[in-house]
């Protein structure tokens, strides 16, 4: 190697004639006698190693983001024909990036579910049942008749008089209030076939007599009162039993003969019925071309001292009246 590749000696610090040249020659002569040279050539090696491996780390580090940018169209490559040249935007620091939140769970909208309403007959599963007669009639007048009826079938599956009057009661809701004749005639068939002989006899065959009534079974009706009449038991249905026979005869036969029959037993009884019964009567003479009968019939109507139609029965004899 020529003097002329060397490069050129920094200048002095200071002369050698001066203090600092005094104090640098005081420095060197100290550091000579501590000066161990294979400790300062390890530590010259390692510095040496250690700018050699950052310099390979740099490249690689270099290389592998190339690859990177290759794979991911960052690079910008020559254009190919008929190619069009993608350039990508530089991805920002990590630092930058926007650090992803959690999913928030969110927490499921409380239900507004409606307590369920207790049904009817779930309320009254709950009453205690009454389990005497009296509970069953407090049911009736209450109205609640389904649930009387129920109370005084119950007491009937018993035995003695209380049964029989239960059962009577049972057949006489179904017909008057619950107007089910069919359900109240099959009662009625349960109760004599139990008690044929029974206190409440008569009253269950009266019963059956007017259920078959509203039924529209007037054969039947007309049948089963005649039995009755000719029964004791329906000596003290007398009335009854000829007032409902005459109406079927007169209403539904239109039959006045057999309807005056029936209303001779009526004659001279108080009340509404007696007064209808007596002027049916009368008019049915009329009627049937009896004019003395029928002038007779008004005039004894006339004598009632409740005659509710008094004016249309002095018409009926004046006009009747030879």
């Amino acid at each position: 190697m020529s003097d002329e590749s060397l490069p050129p000696e920094p200048p002095r610090l200071a002369g050698e004639g001066g203090k600092a040249g005094e104090l640098i020659r005081s420095a060197e002569d100290e550091f000579r006698e501590k000066l161990d040279e294979s400790g300062a050539f390890r530590s010259i090696e390692r510095t040496r190693r250690r700018r050699v491996m950052l310099t390979w780390g740099v490249a690689c580090a270099g290389a592998v983001a190339a690859v990177i940018g290759l794979a991911r169209g960052a690079l910008p490559l020559g254009p190919g024909p008929g190619e069009i040249t993608l350039t990508a935007e530089p991805l920002p620091p990590p630092s930058a990036l926007p650090i992803p939140a959690e999913p928030v769970k969110e927490e499921p909208a409380a239900r507004l579910v409606e307590p369920p309403r207790p049904s009817p007959l779930a309320v009254r599963s709950t009453e205690a049942e009454p389990r005497d007669e009296a509970g069953c009639e407090k049911l009736a007048r209450a109205g609640d008749s389904e649930r009387a009826l129920d109370c005084f079938r119950t007491l009937a599956r018993g035995s003695g008089l209380g049964a029989e009057v239960a059962s009577f009661k049972a057949a006489r809701l179904s017909a008057d209030v619950l107007h089910d004749a069919p359900r109240a005639l099959r009662m009625l068939d349960e109760h004599t076939a139990r008690f044929p002989a029974g206190a409440m006899r008569g009253e269950a065959r009266w019963l059956r007599v007017q259920t078959l009534e509203r039924a529209g079974r007037f054969d039947d009706a007309l049948s089963e009162s005649e039995a009755l009449l000719a029964a004791p038991e329906g000596r003290a249905l007398s009335s009854d039993l000829h007032w409902l026979r005459a109406r079927i005869y007169d209403d539904v036969r239109h039959d006045c003969h057999r309807a005056a029959s029936e209303l001779v037993a009526l004659v001279g009884e108080a009340g509404a019925r007696g007064d209808e019964a007596e002027m049916r009567r009368a008019s049915c003479l009329e009627r049937l071309g009896r004019k003395s009968d029928a002038l007779a019939a008004y005039e004894k109507y006339l004598e009632r001292a409740d005659a509710r139609r008094a004016e249309e029965a002095r018409a009926k004899v004046e006009a009747l009246r030879p």
